[in-house]
């Protein structure tokens, strides 16, 4: 198994979903630790959210009664409000000039950010059938999909006239694009790329289409509107787009992750909910480079009995450890019946498998990065056996990267006794 612990930002993706949520729960959601790094965020944005989830109910009001429940069924729970949360603290930071304080129109971005957000998740609902949503039935269970559908439209429809009261042309095409994305980003689920590198791609499209999107370009928005004299405005407001958009790239990694290693209780909806939907997220996609046997799933959507519930097993066992500076990765592996040979101790093939996986993990770990690399030399000296129920670490470093050969070194240790078990090298062509 594997769990990043520092990298460079250039690995940054890896650290964020190779992390067991059996360890996120100690070291990332928490209640505890969230509450207290985020405390002083959410001091600063407390009344803005607060004010946004009243506006909310205000203006969905109407005089049909069920559609005025419908419509503000999922408003209720509040759900986690990250997206305003995100847009206030851009918006705010933007007004150095007035104390940070929150404009109008800023606070109507954050409004529409959280309405145009929820109108997807009830469309996306009735899409995949999905039963439950922020701890409840899903709003297509309880009034049936037809007017689930509606109560969506009925939302954005809101949106749309509180986006042209802001009045300003650059902002509506903003907002406008997070809609457009957002079914892009469902219609691309709809099919499979055949290919590693075109999964990869496939994913992170549809991840911004249907996530960073609305972080990007919110923030982006509220930056436009905000009040920050005698400099160009243009370009912070493309750092604020990044920003949103890197954040949003990094939320959604996240919780595919803990789609396929928490609860149902855990999430407030159904877990595994990508699997069952065909649906090939991060954790698989890195899963399948170790695990070539995934590519078979991956391609037929998870379709056969018992595809979900394999998939979600190789899932589990990876785990990097650690990349402690660029070059270096440290992994771990524990033994089980799988991995070993006819007499019961560590299969000589898994560790010639593993200093290539993992030696070329470190490989691309590296600053300068190779865009492509292939093996010319691989060899493992055997030191000592290592049994079933033992974990292995396993270093992995970049000795020497050139132009055209990188030279990477790997040892394995008992984690227990750090015995040397066994060593590795693996010269690669890179370009």
């Amino acid at each position: 198994m594997f769990t990043i612990r520092y990298c460079s930002k250039r690995f940054l993706t890896h650290s964020i979903i190779s992390r067991p949520y059996r360890h996120l729960s100690l070291d990332v959601t928490s209640a505890q630790k969230t509450n207290e790094e985020l405390q002083p965020t959410i001091n600063i944005v407390k009344e803005d959210l607060h004010l946004i989830h009243r506006d909310i109910l205000q203006r969905l009001g109407c005089n049909e009664h069920e559609l005025n429940e419908l419509a503000k069924y999922h408003f209720d729970s509040k759900g986690k409000l990250i997206r305003p949360m995100i847009i206030c603290t851009m918006a705010r930071s933007f007004n150095q000039q007035e104390d940070n304080v929150l404009h109008k129109n800023q606070q109507c971005i954050a409004t529409l950010g959280e309405m145009i957000h929820t109108a997807s998740l009830i469309h996306d609902d009735v899409v995949d059938s999905s039963d439950r949503r922020r701890g409840k039935p899903a709003a297509a269970v309880r009034w049936g999909p037809r007017k689930a559908v509606l109560a969506g439209d009925y939302i954005l429809g809101i949106s749309s006239i509180m986006l042209a009261r802001i009045g300003n042309s650059d902002v509506i095409s903003l907002l406008s694009r997070v809609i457009q994305d957002l079914v892009r980003g469902e219609f691309m689920q709809l099919s499979t790329k055949e290919s590693d590198a075109e999964q990869f791609q496939d994913y992170l499209n549809k991840t911004f289409c249907k996530t960073a999107s609305l972080f990007a370009n919110t923030c982006k928005a509220v930056a436009l509107l905000g009040n920050l004299p005698n400099i160009n405005i243009n370009q912070l407001a493309d750092y604020a787009y990044e920003f949103g958009k890197n954040f949003g790239m990094a939320f959604q990694l996240i919780d595919d992750l803990l789609d396929v290693t928490a609860t149902d209780d855990d999430l407030g909806k159904p877990a595994t909910v990508d699997l069952k939907l065909g649906l090939s997220t991060a954790p698989v996609l890195f899963a399948s480079q170790q695990f070539p046997e995934l590519q078979s799933l991956i391609l037929r959507r998870f379709s056969e009995v018992g595809d979900i519930e394999r998939a979600v097993k190789l899932i589990d066992q990876i785990r990097v450890v650690s990349s402690r500076k660029p070059g270096h990765v440290q992994c771990e592996l524990d033994i089980d019946e799988r991995h070993l040979n006819r007499y019961d101790t560590l299969h000589g093939g898994m560790l010639s498998a593993l200093t290539d996986s993992v030696s070329t993990l470190a490989l691309q770990t590296n600053e300068k990065k190779p865009s492509k690399s292939a093996s010319i030399e691989l060899s493992v000296s055997f030191l000592k056996a290592a049994k079933k129920g033992e974990t292995l670490i396993i270093d992995a470093e970049t000795v020497k990267l050139g132009r055209t050969l990188a030279f990477l070194s790997v040892e394995f240790r008992n984690k227990q006794n750090n015995e040397l078990i066994a060593t590795g090298k693996h010269t690669k062509y890179v370009s």
